[in-house]
Order: C-alpha cells, then structure tokens, then sequence
C-alpha cells in the first residue's frame, strides 16, 4: 500500500487479486472501523467507499491517500448502496426490507407521505452480456429458478410439477419467502395510518 502524492492516489497491490468486475467499481475496507465510522484516515478525510481508477495486473488505483487508515491483509470488497456485497439472498431480503421500512416512513415538510410505491428492477438476473447491469437484481436466476430457497440451488431436480429445477452453480437461499411476506403485510401497515 502505497501513496502517488504527484497522482493522488493510493495504490494498493494484492498478489491474489482477482477483479472480476468489467467497470470501475466502488470498494470498501469493511475492517478499516475508523474510516467507514468516520471517512477519516489517519489525519486525512477520505471518501470510504472510493471508486476504483484503474487496474493494473494486481494493483488497484483508488483516490486519496488512505495509508493512515489501511493496512496488508486487510481485505477489500465490492460496496453497493446500503451496505457492503450482500452474499445471501436472505442477507438481500433484510437489506430491501429494510430500505422500502425507510422509504414508507418518508414524510415531507408539510407531514404528508409521498411514497406511492416501489419498483424492483427486473425479473431475472441480468445476462453476463449485458455490461452495464450485471448485479443480483432477479428475483429468479438466468435458469429461471426462483431464489425461494429451493429452486435456485446446487443439486438438479425437479419440482411438484415435474419442472427441471436446480443446477446453479451455488445454494442460494431464500430471498422471496421474507420479501414476500413483507409485501403482504404492507397493505395492513398503510391500512391503519
């Protein structure tokens, strides 16, 4: 980890780094507590999720100088809005569970809510082919199996209808159940205000 004073950036090298992403993305240091409590480094203010400039083999340019705050083995991940990488479907669940709370609680100036409702952005996953938006949106796998935590799993099968389920290339659990069971439940909240 190293800092380019004449470039302003900090380079940071990992010989097992694997970016696996086709666009500069935002990362984090979920372990620098300091910095992502307060965006400061060492006696430096840092944008704690900084986006990433350019790659280079095994380094990554980012800007700022964060060597007062990072340091070797600390790891580095994808941040996303609300919150770092999500690695479960349930973990997607509670993170969009627990935006929509906000967003329904939103009152303007004059007391009034104006949230008339919510958009979810597709229905599967996007294509590997689309470049722009590859992110876990779906709310069923490019397979067509639905993250219900049964469908989208591992081990090939078939269901109650005799439709071939399964053969991901991860168990992903259950994402649908609990938003599910939240949007059911959201006519009766709005019902009793």
């Amino acid at each position: 980890i190293r800092y380019d004073a004449a470039r302003e950036t900090t380079v940071i090298t990992a010989p097992d780094l694997r970016y696996p992403f086709r666009m500069a993305r935002f990362i984090t240091f979920p372990e620098a507590e300091e910095l992502n409590r307060t965006g400061q480094c060492g006696d430096k203010w840092v944008y704690a999720f900084p986006r990433i400039k350019s790659l280079h083999g095994h380094s990554v340019e980012v800007p700022g100088d964060f060597t007062g705050c990072i340091r070797p083995g600390l790891h580095i991940e994808r941040w996303k809005e609300g919150g770092f990488l999500l690695k479960t479907q349930a973990g997607r669940a509670q993170a969009m569970i627990a935006r929509w709370n906000s967003l329904l609680d939103l009152r303007g100036d004059d007391g009034l809510r104006f949230v008339i409702g919510f958009e979810h952005w597709c229905l599967y996953d996007p294509s590997v082919s689309n470049w722009f938006d590859f992110d876990n949106f779906g709310l069923a796998t490019l397979n067509d199996n639905a993250y219900d935590g049964t469908e989208a799993r591992r081990a090939p099968g078939r269901d109650a209808r005799g439709r071939l389920i399964g053969g991901e290339e991860s168990d992903y659990g259950d994402l649908l159940g609990p938003v599910g069971e939240y949007l059911r439940g959201v006519d009766a909240r709005l019902a009793g205000r």
